[in-house]
């Protein structure tokens, strides 16, 4: 493997001839960097002087798998720096093979870090470009855009067919080839669009299809507005090498993408808003809600809903109002066309979405549940199963790909819920660079969430024992728990106990709140430290990085098992029908509680400077069916003694650090 000694770039062999060539400066000579030649020892487009170890082994397989036009699943842990590898490998790759490299990843915080990186390789390599976008919503410029909601897609392109949109209608390309050459942060690039006036997601689109890197989300790639993108940056398919960041949310992010509800309520809302538009629609809907209400009166709970019988429901509701034979999509058409009329008019279309939702309801069968819900919460729902139907096709047909994650545990289970070819599909699992006696793993006996054995007895244990750690921790913990339920009957357990200040998590937690509470920790753990109770799954248990040391220990009280709904039990009998029962449970109950598990217990270890215990407390996690289910790497031990294992862990740290000062001052 040989490198351009002018800006490191991969050579290229020329075909028939015994050279090779550097696709980069050969065709693109005016952007060679001069200064790249200067950095001694250069790997390739990696942007720094050594490949740091537990890299080595990612970069190297990433080379591989790309540059064959293959899927490699990763399983690399936090501070490995896998977004650095990710870049320089598929980078590579795509400048060999003129590709398109999409970096996707859900947090606008990982965006950030990816175009530093680029910004970083621009250094001491050739000059790369990336261009960052977010959402049309949240780029659009237009005043009343903040306004919709799911109708927003629909009342842009209304805007722009009918050329009613001042930002679209001018003339992006000068502004585009300017994005293309210059790597900028998606508000850069939207303060330079406001600037010359013109819409800053198209301008980025346009720049994407002459640059090397597009930053996007998921749905830019697994969702209907792939093809659009696809359109916008001049490519196919199997033009992409893509990169899925935090990749063990793809699947619930896929499933989530299709799916919706219907109710009452939001039925009354589209009567209300086509009143003045369509009377004979008006009419129509109100006998959709009368025949709507029928069902769903005088019951409670969930039930499976069959596609077939809704459908009967709707078109016998609008058939006796108009007193004409209508299906299901004249009704649809009816309510796109009144609702392009509330559109124009600057009304949030209700009527659109309820049209999305009646043509995605009458889709598919396979892979879907739909779900009747009486009492309180009246409506009708589907949800999608099975997201390799959207992910598979994805997979077949790009180029290659690097999916990736800290927590992407087990890696046959990823390559399976997203519909990865096997013979195209390498696994990768690459070890913490962080040194492993600075963590200590303890499952606690006598504990567990089971809901038999929810008592006072219990919460008043889980208190006793949070308490009998936090006593002993020379900084903060952070207890995090199955449920918001769950965490008010320990919290209450521990009214009397006033050795720490408590920060107790709310459902209805707000952006700034979550702020605060990192800054209120910072404060407490210069004072002796806080508890921090929060809910598995939350947004601080996995969307917040707790760096320096802020937390000195964790507690995963309880095993976070998803309550058996309608569609967690139909998702377990379609998955032990796809893989068979044992993987049905695990895949569907066992594993999605484990991932929860896997990233709040990350959330104190984030450097190779930061120690911490973390305490597994429910028996369970020690009986095979569950510890076979946790990474190899987590090897615990079972221990009542909470508070003296606190006290024997940071002995030990206190011993080694005086050890090695007295080593040093030899």
């Amino acid at each position: 493997m040989a490198f351009c000694p002018a800006c490191r770039t991969l050579m290229k062999p020329v075909p028939d001839q015994g050279d090779e060539v550097c696709p980069l400066c050969d065709s693109l000579p005016s952007i060679q960097n001069e200064n790249s030649s200067d950095v001694p020892g250069r790997n390739g487009l990696f942007p720094f002087e050594k490949v740091r170890k537990g890299q080595e082994d990612l970069l190297k397989d990433a080379r591989i798998a790309l540059g064959d036009g293959r899927h490699l699943l990763a399983n690399a842990p936090t501070g490995l720096g896998k977004t650095v590898v990710a870049l320089t490998a598929s980078l590579e790759v795509a400048l060999r093979e003129d590709k398109l490299v999409l970096f996707l990843t859900s947090k606008q915080s990982q965006h950030k870090v990816a175009i530093d990186t680029v910004l970083l390789m621009n250094k001491y390599g050739p000059r790369l470009s990336a261009v960052d976008v977010i959402s049309k919503q949240a780029m659009c410029q237009l005043p009343e855009a903040r306004k919709f909601s799911k109708a927003f897609y629909e009342y842009c392109n209304l805007q722009v067919r009918t050329k009613s949109c001042p930002w679209s209608v001018r003339d992006c390309g000068s502004v585009a080839e300017f994005a293309s050459q210059k790597t900028m942060h998606v508000h850069q690039l939207v303060q330079l669009c406001k600037r010359f006036g013109v819409c800053p997601h198209k301008t980025a689109l346009k720049a994407a299809a002459r640059s090397h890197v597009l930053v996007c989300d998921y749905n830019y790639v697994f969702s209907e507005i792939s093809q659009q993108v696809l359109t916008r940056v001049e490519r196919d398919m199997g033009d992409l090498i893509v990169v899925v960041d935090e990749a063990h949310n793809l699947p619930d992010r896929i499933r989530s993408h299709l799916c919706g509800d219907l109710s009452p309520r939001y039925l009354k809302k589209a009567i209300k808003e086509c009143r003045s538009y369509d009377k004979a629609l008006s009419s129509m809907l109100r006998s959709v809600l009368t025949s709507f209400l029928k069902i769903l009166e005088d019951r409670e709970g969930e039930e499976k809903a069959e596609r077939a019988e809704f459908v009967d429901l709707v078109v016998k509701a609008i058939r006796r109002a108009s007193r004409t034979e209508l299906s299901l999509m004249d009704l649809v058409a009816h309510l796109e066309h009144v609702g392009e009329k509330v559109l124009k008019d600057g009304g949030s279309s209700t009527l659109m979405e309820m049209a999305n939702f009646l043509r995605n309801w009458n889709v598919m069968d396979d892979g879907m549940v739909r779900i009747l819900t009486h009492g309180k919460n009246q409506k009708i729902s589907y949800k999608l199963l099975d997201p390799s139907i959207l992910s598979g096709p994805v997979f077949k047909e790009i180029h290659s790909s690097l999916v990736m994650s800290g927590t992407l545990h087990p890696l046959s289970m990823y390559a399976d819920l997203l519909g990865m070819e096997k013979d195209r599909t390498s696994f990768g699992q690459y070890p913490s660079p962080f040194p492993k006696e600075n963590r200590s793993i303890v499952v606690t006996p006598g504990l567990t969430s089971l809901y038999s054995r929810r008592d006072e007895r219990m919460f008043k244990s889980y208190a006793d024992s949070i308490s009998r750690i936090a006593d002993r921790l020379p900084g903060n913990l952070a207890a995090f728990f199955p449920s918001y339920d769950f965490l008010r009957q320990v919290r209450s357990r521990l009214d009397g106990w006033k050795a720490k200040p408590i920060l107790a998590e709310s459902s209805s937690l707000t952006k700034e709140e979550k702020n605060a509470f990192l800054v209120k920790l910072k404060t407490f753990k210069k004072r002796g430290g806080a508890v921090l109770m929060a809910v598995l799954g939350g947004s601080l248990s996995e969307g917040v990085d707790f760096k320096n040391n802020l937390l000195h220990s964790v507690v995963v009280a309880g095993v976070p098992i998803s309550p058996p709904t309608i569609e967690n039990k139909a998702l377990m009998d379609y998955y032990s029908q796809k893989f068979g029962r044992e993987k049905g449970f695990e895949y569907s109950f066992i594993y999605p509680a484990i991932n929860k598990v896997l990233q709040a217990a990350g959330r104190c270890i984030r450097s190779e400077k930061d120690k911490a215990v973390i305490f597994l407390m429910d028996e369970r996690y020690a009986q095979d069916r569950y510890s076979k289910c946790l990474p190899d790497n987590y090897d615990f031990i079972v221990s009542g003694d909470v508070g003296g294992e606190v006290e024997r862990f940071f002995g030990r740290i206190s011993s080694r650090q005086k050890e090695i000062a007295e080593v040093q001052a030899t």
